[in-house]
Parts: C-alpha cells; structure tokens; sequence
C-alpha cells in the first residue's frame, strides 16, 4: 500500500505481529497522507483543584499502564502493510510542566504546541503525558495519544482510571493488578465478524440505504481538488435558558440532544442550498459489549446518516425521524465507512465520500471518585480535519452546560462565516422549541433583528421618477438621453440603448400581430440572457404582461401553469436578436393557450402527428425538452394539438 521509510530494526521472532484493525486502518492512511502532521493526535488536560501529589500521579500512571496492553501497541511495516505488535511494559517517569508563575496564556500556548506534536509512528510509544501545575491549588494532567492506540472513549477511561488509582493512594489502599480486557480480544473478534452472517446482514443494510448517493451535503459550495488540512475550532456555549429548553423537551418528548442539533443544522442546510436528501457523518462507538468499553484501543468509527426534509412534517416529527434512523445505523455499526465506500465504487466510480460534514454528539463523563476535588477536562484541537466542517456537541461535564466546538478548514470557511452558521442554527432551534409541532418549513431561521434588516432595510428602494410614466415611457427617455450607452451586458455581448431599443419595438410589433393586446399574460420560457431581457421589454411596449418560466421546467406544469394562471399566450424565443426579423420564421414558436379548458400547444400552420417536430419524433415530457427545442428554428408553420392531461 506505501512504501517503507524507514529500516525495520530485527523483532524478536516470538514477538507476534498482528493486522490493523478497520479502524485502525483508517487513521493509520491518514497519518501516511499527511506525514509530520499531528492530524491523527487526541489530546486532552483533566484540570483537578488541589495541589497533587506527584509521586502518587506518577505510579497511578504506571498502574494504568500495567492494566492497559493497548498503551503497548507499536507499529511497523512488514511487505509495504502495516502491522502492530505489543511490546513490554516499561516503567514511564512522566515530566512535570510549572506555569504557576508564567500564567495561562502561556499554558494554552504549551497545550496548543504539545497537541500538535507528530508521534513517530514507528516502533516507538504512542503515548506522552505530563503534570502541569496550573496554579496555586490547581494541577493538570496532560495525555496526548495517537489515534491508532485510542479513541475519545478511551480518553475519558484514561482520565477515570487515574482518579481512582489516584485516590487509592492517597487513603493507603492497595491498587488493583489484574489486567483489564486487551485490545487483542477485539483484534480477533474483527476477523470472526468479516465471516459471520451478521456482517452480510450489515453490508446489505448500508448498500441498501445508499443505492443512489446523493450530493454530500456542503454549507456552501467548495472548491474542487485537493486543499489544505489547516484547521481551527470556534467554541460556544450555549445559553443556561436554552440549554434547560433542550433537556425539558428531549425528556417530554422522548427525544435525543443529538437528534435536535442533528434536525436543526440539516435545516439550515436546507435553507441556504436547497438540500433536501441530507447526509451528514456522525462517529459511532462501535464496542459492542462491557469488554470491550472497558479496553483502551481504537474502535470508533464515522458513519453517514442519511435522512429528507419535508417541510410539511412538524420539527417534532422531523426529530423523531432523526432518532429512528439513528438507532437503525447503531445496529449495523459494526460496517466500516471505508469498505462501504468500496462497496459503493464497484457500481458507482464517481463516489468518493458521502459526507462533508460531520456532527457528534459527546456525553462520555468523568466518574467522580471519593473527596477527589471538583475536576473538569479540557479537550485540545489538533489544528488539522479531513472534513470541511465538524461540529462536536459537548455535553460531557456535569455542570448543566453544553458547549459547542465547531472545527472548520481555514481554506474553506471564515470564522465569520461559522459565526453566522452558529447563530442561525441556535436560532432555527430556538423557534423549533417555542412550538415542536409548527411546521419545519414555517420554522424561522432568522431573528427579529435580521428579519427586520432583510424586509425592510434591504427592501428600502424608494426612487423619485415620473410615477404616471409608463415603464415603456421611462426606458423611451432614457433612449433618447444615452442612446449610444451601454444597456445591456451578458456575458461577452454589449448592447446600446438604441439598440435594444429597436429589437424590443420590432419584437413588440410582432407580438401585436399575433394577438397580444392590454393586459394580455405572455408567458416567456428563457434563461437568463439577452433574449429574456428584449422579449420582457418587448411584451411591454406591445401592452401585455410578462410571466418569466424557466424552460427546464417539463411541459406539463408548464401547461398547469397557465391554466391555472389564464395565462393566454406562450412564447419563446430563438432568434429575436436578428437584426432583420423577416417572416415568422424569425420567431421559432409562439403557443396560445385557450382559457377554460385543459390547454393544448398550438404550433400555427401545417397540421403533423402529435408530438412530431420538423420531421421527428419527441417526446414533450422529456426534462429540457423545451429548452432545447427553444433553440431550434421553425422552418413552417405548424399546428398540434397536445393533451397536457
């Protein structure tokens, strides 16, 4: 898979070598990609009010190190794949750090510069941890690990383990020896699952759910190729009366704190890119049993959950939709994302993720041990993410708070754009929460404030001008004031006043010939473009009214349309900028409507089988027919009668 860079030093030959586990694997890929990096570290500081005693922290340190075979993985390559072996446990004399007089500035610097640190990789411990005295009265333990040797479960086992091994010591009671459950077990346990029925059944449950991907759902659109992996994290903590509403609500209502945020930012992903078929990733625990929550390792694997907006559900309803398929991925867990995703390739060779953003909801807490003083934990941000944006919902502490850490890709976002993204979400959930049954399109995303802004403010577009003027009179004076100045650009092509002034008369003639008089619909199927701006000054100057259609949309709605508007003629365009119109041929289609009944499309001139074009066969149904047809030329006039029903 990648070559060695480095020389294999001799292993002792009854040292067994064993495979990366999935999970592993995954993480060992990304260290290879992104050498020297510190992407793969996980670091964090347990901040404890007393002055510790550092020889009791030192050999609680070393009996968590006993207990734990994990520590001990090391890893090295054998034939270009990686392998992993444990070696002997050695006695660690862990460093002490002062910042009692340098303050915490200084502190956070050395947490920032420490987190950041690459382990090597090779044959060497993938562990570090350190005793900060934070203050007077106050003392840190620092742990940083690589992510192949552990996981943030294990980080929260680590932090419980020296709490207790800590207070044994200090009342004088014996620590425990026996070793806890090794990363071994779940080693095997991997290549038992690869062969059982239960890995079938989970393989056809994701295949299933992703038979057609969609689009991984963007907060904004990102730039193609790859970028940097430089990252930062924009920490918030919500309101005390929020976070009351949460809890209240997630117990009245049966509901998760991760199913709210989950439903509140694919909302917002829905306002701001009109998505509706939502994939967002979210990590899993992926350790099945007591065991193997009680072993340090790396099991923690990242899934897509995939759900779609209905804006006529209730937020309620939308939240419970969440929860259910949530619980539907936790039982098929087990699945790696990766071999998903090569499952998905064998039939799909454009698939290469299915998510950009990622959401997690972290509530692993502390266990408090004896008259151990109030301790808090601090987790460090290693500066590097794979993913665009990731949003990590904190609810770990036990003092009623919850903290969300959104970390982004600096190449990607601005900080005031996680800003706006924070704000917006907090708010959508906030009139979520005033009432769960409103509808989720019906919820606001935006507040009082910024709702007066946009309607108002924004909208504030008073002009003095003629106001018994006609706009045909107004664009009339303009002509004649700066008839040689440019009045329409698009693109590459420049148009004058006078110009576009004689292609929308002759156009506006054109249209009288055929019927369009006071207050006649016109409906006009263009895209932006030149033509849409001379057949909407065209249809003024001629008398009628013009109704803008995007001619993607198919023929039937269109027909709907205007029925239901009685909307009595149909026009678009081809060849309207000519500068000789000639005959009707100039206009490629013109299509009345009879009100009061199902309209039919009326091709003038020779009668030809329905849907029969210029000698061909279409069908009128076809999405982008009518776009494309648009820029065919009407060499006759036709006549066809088309049953929009």
């Amino acid at each position: 898979m990648f070559e060695a860079e480095y020389e294999n030093p001799p292993l002792d030959p009854y040292v067994e070598t064993f495979p990366l586990t999935w999970p592993q694997n995954s993480i060992w890929v990304l260290e290879r990609l992104n050498p020297g990096t510190g992407i793969c570290n996980v670091a964090a500081t347990m901040r404890i009010e007393e002055d510790l005693d550092y020889d009791c922290m030192n050999e609680a340190v070393n009996c968590m190190l006993r207990r734990n075979a994990g520590f001990h993985l090391r890893m090295r390559e054998e034939g270009g794949r990686p392998v992993q072996y444990f070696a002997p446990c050695e006695r660690y004399e862990m460093p002490v750090v002062d910042f009692r007089k340098a303050g915490v500035e200084k502190l956070y610097a050395w947490d920032d510069e420490q987190t950041r640190i690459p382990f090597d990789l090779y044959d060497h411990d993938l562990f570090a941890f350190a005793l900060v005295r934070i203050a007077p009265g106050v003392t840190g333990f620092y742990v940083r690990c690589h992510h192949t040797i552990a996981d943030a479960w294990s980080m929260v086992q680590i932090a419980n383990e020296m709490v207790e091994y800590y207070h044994l010591l200090k009342i004088g009671q014996p620590l425990p020896e026996e070793p806890n459950p090794s990363y071994l077990d779940y080693i095997r346990s991997e290549e038992d699952y690869f062969s059982s029925p239960r890995c079938a059944a989970d393989r056809a449950f994701w295949l299933d759910r992703y038979v057609r991907p969609p689009e991984p759902t963007a907060l904004k659109a990102l730039p193609t190729g790859r970028l940097g992996l430089d990252a930062r994290r924009r920490t918030f903590i919500l309101p005390d009366k929020l976070v009351r509403r949460i809890k209240a609500h997630c117990a009245e209502h049966k509901t998760s704190v991760f199913a709210l945020f989950y439903s509140a930012l694919a909302i917002y992903a829905n306002r701001v890119r009109d998505a509706e078929d939502i994939v967002f990733g979210t990590p899993v625990l992926n350790r099945a049993n007591f065991r193997e929550k009680k072993t340090i390792g790396m099991f923690i694997s990242t899934v897509p959950l995939r759900t779609r907006i209905d804006g006529e559900q209730s937020f309620q309803e939308f939240a419970r939709t969440v929860d259910s398929e949530w619980f539907s991925v936790l039982k098929h867990q087990k699945y790696p994302y990766d071999l998903l995703l090569k499952d998905i390739r064998e039939k799909r060779k454009d698939v290469d993720r299915l998510f950009d953003v990622a959401i997690s909801y972290q509530n692993a807490k502390m266990v408090k041990e004896g008259e151990l003083p109030r301790e808090e934990s601090r987790w460090h941000f290693n500066g590097y993410q794979v993913e665009p944006l990731y949003l990590h919902i904190n609810d770990r502490e036990d003092d009623g708070r919850l903290v969300l850490n959104y970390d982004y890709r600096t190449d990607l976002f601005y900080a005031k754009e996680i800003d706006f993204l924070h704000e917006h979400v907090i708010q959508l959930l906030w009139h979520a929460l005033d009432n769960p049954a409103r509808k989720v399109s019906e919820i606001h995303m935006l507040g009082e404030k910024e709702r007066a802004k946009v309607l108002d403010a924004f909208n504030a577009t008073d002009a003095l001008y003629p106001r018994n003027a006609t706009i045909g009179q107004l664009f009339a004076a303009q002509v004649a004031r700066r008839p040689d100045a440019p009045a329409l650009v698009h693109g590459s092509r420049t148009m004058s006043y006078r110009e576009l002034d004689a292609k929308a008369n002759r156009l506006a003639n054109l249209l009288r010939a055929r019927g369009v008089t006071r207050e006649t619909l016109v409906a006009l199927l263009l895209p932006r473009s030149a033509e849409l701006v001379v057949g909407i000054l065209g249809v003024v100057k001629a008398g009628g009214a013009y109704v803008p259609i995007d001619p993607e949309i198919p023929a039937e709605r269109i027909a709907e349309f205007c029925q239901r508007h009685h909307i009595c003629k149909l026009a678009f365009f081809g060849s309207v900028l000519r500068d000789d119109f000639g005959p009707a041929s100039d206009v490629d289609v013109l299509v009345e409507f009879e009100p009061g009944h199902v309209p039919g499309l009326r091709f003038f001139g020779m009668e030809i089988e329905l849907g029969q074009i210029l000698g061909r066969r279409v069908d009128l149904n076809t999405p982008g027919f009518l776009s494309d047809y648009f820029r065919t030329e009407v060499l006759a006039e036709a006549e066809v009668q088309y049953d929009a029903a």
